[in-house]
């Protein structure tokens, strides 16, 4: 009697266990489908030109970029080529105050997409943005997040602090066969990258003690 006791509260818990995934498993969904609380995005004045492509030498991406513009349902569209990387056009340019938004890929039934590897990048690999004006705009990774699509981080994605920012954003987690939906975001996060000075080489170093004037 106790057993059968024992076994029927071990399905019970199960069962509670399943219904849950499920619950989370829908919330995911419907944040990728668009549920969720809009967010107004003022885009700052535009100071550089318009971005045309993007290249990080670690993980060998070199891609032109598409223009993505809003679902009807708020959402942003993803790009129609799961081998290029699209830029929000509501987003900054880079180098502007805020984010430059890019989003791509990361597979497709036929195999890896454009943004495949992005969640091996680390804080410190740099992320090359050129402009149309031939011009470039260089970032430094300072972050790699993976967060559930029921809790993506839009203030920060979409707003950031106010600095010329970058955000590279793709699926990641776990793929849901029954939904045909990825259950999180891999997002990173950068910021513009400033080179070290350069040290002339034909400098001549300063005297360890120098002379006191006579």
């Amino acid at each position: 009697m106790c057993l059968l006791l024992a076994i029927a509260s071990l399905l019970v818990v199960d069962a509670t266990q399943v219904d849950r995934l499920r619950t989370q498993i829908a919330a995911d969904v419907a944040a990728d489908s668009g549920a969720g609380p809009r967010l107004t995005v003022v885009r700052a004045p535009v100071r550089h030109a318009a971005p045309i492509a993007v290249s990080i030498d670690r993980l060998g991406i070199s891609s032109l970029l598409i223009d993505l513009r809003k679902n009807p349902n708020g959402t942003v569209q993803v790009p129609s080529d799961v081998h290029r990387v699209g830029w929000y056009v509501g987003s900054a340019h880079p180098g502007d105050a805020g984010p430059t938004v890019l989003i791509g890929h990361v597979d497709s039934y036929k195999g890896p997409a454009v943004f495949h590897r992005l969640r091996e990048l680390h804080k410190g690999d740099l992320v090359r943005v050129a402009r149309a004006d031939k011009t470039q705009a260089v970032f430094v990774v300072t972050e790699v997040r993976r967060v559930a699509k029921r809790h993506f981080p839009t203030a920060l994605v979409y707003v950031g602090d106010g600095k010329a920012s970058l955000r590279l954003v793709t699926c990641g987690g776990v793929f849901d066969r029954q939904s045909g939906h990825y259950l999180d975001n891999t997002v990173v996060l950068a910021t513009s990258y400033v080179p070290p000075p350069r040290v002339s080489r034909n400098a001549e170093p300063a005297p360890l003690h120098p002379r006191r004037p006579r």
